[in-house]
């Protein structure tokens, strides 16, 4: 793969020699970190599930399903 088949744009990884969208390490930490604040409180706010669910959508196309 060629540099110039990779590239960034918000966090988000793109691989046009693969055609692949991917996370970006940092931002994949960002998320991982932001969901584990979420499952170790037994109550939230609205805040803190809005701020995850927000970086969910957002790295949506570079999850794999």
């Amino acid at each position: 793969v060629c540099s110039s088949d990779l590239g960034a744009y918000t966090g988000v990884g793109i691989d046009t020699h693969r055609g692949l969208f991917f996370m970006l390490e940092d931002k994949l930490a960002s998320c991982s970190a932001a969901v584990q604040q979420l499952l170790d409180k037994p109550i939230t706010t609205h805040r803190l599930l809005s701020r995850v669910r927000g970086k969910l959508l957002h790295y949506q196309s570079a999850v794999p399903h």
